[in-house]
């Protein structure tokens, strides 16, 4: 076998080795681009929605974060404005000239100037626009208690979120009763008694490639209750009822037998002091006749029964604080003279949230089998639960617990 190739034949080996044509190649690199063209689109809108989703939420926790501050502050107001652009502004506060106020909360029942959150543009370059939520109030210990509440003097504008949408949309409320606040970028309905208030927000968010987005988030605050329950309660027209309540004095009716016991009295000189000693006593007047009795508040406590009670007779009950430790406060109340430290709750009323003072034990725990998961009184329709405050006079101090003292009346007909 000859190993050599003859010059025919390595022409004919050469002409049997031709690669692609040009004609093939471009129509090769043509349809490899449109694969990759797609595959990038495909790649580029995942990654856009990825950021939009990411945007929407940080957004989304941003803007109920501070739902959540501002609706934690209602809670622990005594009222809210109803009307905060009508409302007069304390003289320590200046509105921008492009501010809005919004919301305006009163503390306590003895504030006069109130915790103010208004709308504005941004002062500088930190926080983003086109609107900015302000809080004008006072500064938060690490507790989470006011530092300087009743210095109205110190407190100075703090931007609380950023980034606000710029709109004269005001808010949709739930009814035509209240009173609609700011507009949908930050907005307050407030009802008619100025205790609950429907917060909203919509703020601006980026989307990349697609400019920008609007998130919106709402809730409902309560501020906390000072009056649990109505202070009169008049029968309806064609009722019998064995009693009225009017402002504290409940006026029996009709002859009847009236059971009476204290159910606690909780009261101590500080957070970790020596108890203070309290008395009751319970007024039955008829008339001119005025006959009291007293009540023990230590064990075992104090419980009368089968007590015959005249038509027309009026029943009052009185609490009294003493002395303990280095505490003296010494306040004498009757539940129809003192509605900021006495509540008269029937079947159905709400307590009061307040929070005990120190150890002591809630309202709820006291008066157990009168209460139920709802904090709501679950007693006889012929029954009155009376709470008492024996030592702060302030809604707005710690220590303002309304379950000093916790008497249960039963009044039945003969």
């Amino acid at each position: 076998m000859n190993p050599f190739h003859s010059p025919l034949q390595l022409i004919q080996h050469q002409h049997n080795l031709k690669g692609f044509t040009l004609p093939e190649l471009l129509i090769a690199a043509t349809i490899s681009l449109g694969v990759v063209s797609l595959g990038g689109f495909g790649l580029i809108s995942i990654l856009s929605s990825s950021q939009v989703a990411n945007a929407q939420n940080e957004r989304r926790i941003e803007l109920n974060r501070s739902l959540e501050f501002v609706s934690a502050e209602v809670r622990e107001a005594n009222t809210i404005e109803k009307d905060a652009s009508a409302a007069t502004l304390p003289s320590g506060f200046t509105l921008p000239a492009d501010g809005e106020n919004v919301l305006m909360l009163y503390p306590d029942s003895s504030s006069s100037t109130p915790i103010i959150y208004y709308v504005a543009s941004p002062t500088d370059n930190t926080w983003k626009g086109p609107k900015v939520v302000y809080r004008w109030g006072p500064q938060f210990n690490d507790d989470g208690t006011y530092q300087n509440l009743s210095t109205p003097a110190s407190w100075t504008p703090e931007p609380l979120i950023d980034a606000i949408e710029d709109t004269t949309t005001v808010p949709t409320c739930p009814g035509a009763d209240w009173t609609a606040n700011g507009t949908v970028g930050f907005g307050a309905c407030v009802n008619t008694l100025g205790k609950v208030a429907e917060l909203s927000h919509s703020g601006v968010y980026d989307k990349p490639l697609q400019g920008s987005g609007i998130y919106k988030a709402q809730t409902t605050s309560i501020a906390r209750s000072t009056q649990a329950a109505t202070p009169s309660f008049t029968p309806p027209p064609g009722s019998d009822p064995t009693f009225t309540v009017n402002n504290g004095t409940i006026t029996i009716r009709k002859q009847a037998t009236m059971n009476i016991r204290v159910l606690g009295s909780e009261i101590a000189c500080g957070e970790e002091g020596d108890p203070i000693g309290t008395t009751a006593a319970y007024n039955l007047i008829l008339g001119t006749l005025v006959n009291q009795s007293s009540l023990s508040t230590v064990a075992p406590l104090g419980v009368q029964n089968n007590i015959s009670v005249a038509p027309e007779t009026d029943l009052t009950v009185d609490g009294a604080s003493s002395t303990g430790g280095t505490c003296s406060p010494n306040i004498s109340v009757s539940s129809n003279n003192s509605s900021n430290r006495v509540l008269t709750l029937r079947n159905g009323d709400s307590i009061p949230d307040y929070t005990p003072y120190g150890n002591q034990l809630p309202i709820a725990t006291i008066s157990a089998g009168y209460i139920d998961t709802n904090n709501r009184i679950t007693i006889g329709n012929n029954e009155v639960i009376f709470l008492f405050e024996l030592g702060s006079g302030s809604p707005g101090d710690a220590s303002f617990d309304m379950q000093d003292l916790v008497v249960l009346a039963s009044i039945t007909p003969t």
